[in-house]
């Protein structure tokens, strides 16, 4: 039965129309994100929304003992909202850490040279 109740919190927090799916959005935000071995892996930077869904958010890691904090992107259906955690289900933290940095956390620029 819990199983039927997290999913029906989940659902209604992915569709949510107008000012309710800011709200949201907003408890969303800062939440702590876990990868599929229990590790926790960052916090909630910002929520990507459409039509009052979830499409993305963008999390900033940290690589080991701290260092080398990154921003990531995980597309909708990568993770899962469980009460006041995010769920990473289908990658461990190790993997996580192997994930390329959003474009967005440079600026938008990429390989810019300097001349």
């Amino acid at each position: 039965m819990r199983k039927s109740v997290l999913g029906a919190l989940v659902a209604v927090m992915m569709i949510v129309p107008g000012a309710q799916a800011e709200e949201r959005k907003g408890l969303v935000v800062d939440m702590p994100v876990f990868a599929a071995d229990g590790i926790k892996i960052g916090r909630v930077l910002d929520v990507s929304m459409t039509d009052g869904r979830i499409e993305q958010i963008r999390v900033s890691t940290s690589a080991t003992r701290g260092f080398g904090e990154r921003i990531v992107t995980f597309p909708q259906p990568a993770f899962t909202i469980k009460g006041d955690m995010v769920l990473n289900p289908d990658l461990s933290a190790e993997e996580s850490q192997a994930l390329p940095s959003d474009a967005s956390e440079n600026h938008g620029l990429r390989h810019t040279k300097h001349r």
